[in-house]
């Protein structure tokens, strides 16, 4: 494993100590490494104990669970279905050390809850718990000896277990460190009149269809094929309906208007500028995108320049094929994924660029990106970021 930084260790320190409170919180703001000191004391009382460990989303289960199946001290259960609980069930008796992963949903009721309930803890961990804790999981935490919360240093304000905060990890402490993860660079580009005035076009119509039906309007990428596809379902769905007969045929229009559109796509001029500047000097670049769509695009794209990249990623790509192409990328090769090669951020290789196409949720991905990356110190990013937006498109 990789060796902790000094403050790493003081907390490990702390969390071994058995005179520290019997809950608490440790928190930080992302990229501070607090999961891998969890890691760590994890493998050690599960030599020796009974460790569960809960989280919000499956996800993130999934890579406790990936991260932790290296060790050779005890086994590594994940809850993922009734079958799985209901062996537990069966094999109590035989559980007496190793990790048991599991989301708060599956935890808190069914066979999972009933094969949890029948087992003792030495430690519990809640990585991003609720605000509150519900009857079921307060009833696991009195069956642990000991537990810990990993809590996103933004959130503390609003958790509402009242468990004393045991470390806090600022921004002011990292830098004082020199480990604060690097702030983006801002790349920024301008597009034309025209490719503006269609991408504002196309959202304000898009925005009109979501109220219309009493949606959310919802868009992760406002790229141009983004946007395209979006059009063309909502034009396809409206022409249905005879008092949406006007926003279907804007929307046709607007298509008409796209396809014959010669204006480049200066996103993909910036990202070029981007890719001259980096792989010049070897680096290894991910490029992240909000929607399969998006990474498709820019695939295509990079295909088209002679700059085809090693692996594209996506939630469909299977968890071995993500984390060998990570493993595997190496100097002057590109990656273009979406949000979710952030999960397995623990697989990046050191000293990776990261470009971020333009997302409607940035700093999600960011604290995404950080939560599980080794050494957030190493990467640099590039955040591209268009210039003098219209606000008030015409239509």
């Amino acid at each position: 494993m990789t060796s902790l930084r000094p403050y790493q260790s003081q907390l490990l320190a702390l969390l071994n100590d058995p005179e520290r409170p019997r809950f608490g919180i440790i928190s930080s703001v992302p990229g501070a490494g607090l999961r891998q000191v969890v890691d760590v004391h994890v493998r050690r009382l599960a030599s020796m104990s009974l460790v569960l460990l809960l989280c919000p989303a499956r996800v993130l289960a999934e890579q406790w669970a990936a991260r932790l199946r290296d060790y050779e001290d005890g086994p590594v259960t994940v809850l993922t279905s009734a079958s799985v609980a209901l062996d537990m069930l069966e094999k109590q008796d035989e559980q007496r050390t190793g990790v048991i992963v599991a989301t708060y949903a599956r935890a808190q009721r069914g066979p999972s809850n009933r094969a949890l309930s029948e087992l003792t803890f030495g430690l519990i961990v809640h990585d991003q718990p609720p605000s509150s804790f519900s009857d079921e999981i307060e009833r696991l935490n009195s069956q642990a000896q000991r537990g810990i919360a990993i809590v996103d240093r933004w959130r503390l304000d609003s958790q509402e277990p009242e468990w004393p905060l045991l470390w806090d990890m600022s921004s002011e402490d990292l830098v004082r460190d020199g480990y604060l993860a690097p702030a983006p660079v801002k790349v920024p580009y301008e597009a034309s009149p025209e490719e503006r005035s269609l991408r504002d076009s196309a959202i304000h119509v898009l925005r009109e269809y979501a109220t219309h039906r009493g949606v959310p309007f919802l868009l992760p990428s406002d790229s141009l094929p983004e946007l395209h596809r979006r059009l063309l379902t909502l034009a396809s769905d409206a022409s249905r309906q005879e008092d949406l007969s006007d926003l279907s045929e804007r929307a046709w229009k607007l298509l008409d208007r796209m396809d014959d559109s010669l204006a480049a796509d200066s996103r993909l001029a910036a990202l070029d500028e981007i890719l001259r500047a980096t792989t010049t000097e070897g680096a290894r670049c991910v490029i992240l995108a909000a929607t399969l769509l998006d990474i498709e695009y820019i695939s295509d794209h990079l295909d088209s320049i002679g700059k085809a990249p090693r692996a594209v990623i996506s939630a469909a790509s299977l968890t071995s094929d993500r984390l060998s192409a990570f493993a595997e990328l190496g100097p002057n090769e590109l990656l273009v994924a979406t949000h979710v090669a952030c999960e397995y951020a623990d697989a990046w290789p050191s000293d990776v660029v990261v470009i971020l196409w333009p997302l409607r949720s940035n700093r999600r991905a960011l604290e995404n990106l950080f939560r599980f990356i080794k050494e957030p110190h190493r990467i640099k990013i590039f955040e591209m970021s268009e210039m003098n937006q219209l606000k008030a498109p015409a239509t």
